[in-house]
């Protein structure tokens, strides 16, 4: 996470099971456990356990990397918000479509918004996550190190499924970047909707 590094925060990767994305973070001397969540859609999930919530109940922080925008992004955002905060959102969406009568599956991840929506569809319970949130830092799109590049000396008269693989390689590029993870552990899919 060389944007927080940067911010002044010290942080060391904590071993965990499976894909968890666990870290010990540091400021003036005092650390705390954080989980770290990357949103391209600005919607967030953690699995709910009947009891609570796998990994957020195991943190003091939530790390947010987000686009700053879904349609056009122009930067990546990163928050660090107390864990408490983002469990009382989730606890909301939680227990709105426990009422509504939706099935809620253990170990299954339950999405909630970043952003807020006002409106009555149930799904949108426990929204505005970031509301009121100022990012920690933020990372514009133009200057990641050789994104930009690699998209655009992408060879428009190849193949297209050359084409495809080279935008994903650089995409994956800047997520590692982003996220701090080795290009290697970052997967990304690709769906089109014809």
């Amino acid at each position: 996470m060389p944007a927080l590094i940067d911010a002044g925060y010290g942080m060391e990767r904590l071993p965990g099971r499976g894909r968890a994305n666990n870290w010990l973070i540091s400021r003036n001397g005092r650390e705390r456990r954080a989980c770290l969540r990357t949103a391209a859609d600005r919607w967030i999930a953690f699995p709910p356990t009947g009891t609570g919530w796998k990994t957020l109940d195991e943190v003091d922080i939530v790390i947010i990397a987000t686009v700053d925008r879904v349609e056009n992004p122009q930067a990546i955002e990163i928050y660090l918000l107390g864990a408490d905060e983002v469990r009382s959102h989730f606890q909301a969406a939680y227990k709105a479509r426990q009422a509504a009568g939706q099935r809620l599956t253990k170990n299954f991840g339950m999405w909630v918004a970043l952003d807020l929506l006002e409106n009555e569809d149930v799904r949108h319970a426990g929204s505005g996550i970031l509301a009121g949130h100022e990012p920690a830092a933020r990372l514009s799109l133009a200057e990641l190190d050789g994104a930009d590049e690699a998209i655009a000396g992408a060879d428009v008269a190849g193949r297209p499924r050359d084409q495809i693989v080279r935008i994903l390689d650089a995409a994956r590029g800047a997520v590692a970047e982003i996220t701090g993870l080795p290009v290697d552990k970052v997967r990304l899919s690709l769906s089109l909707d014809l």
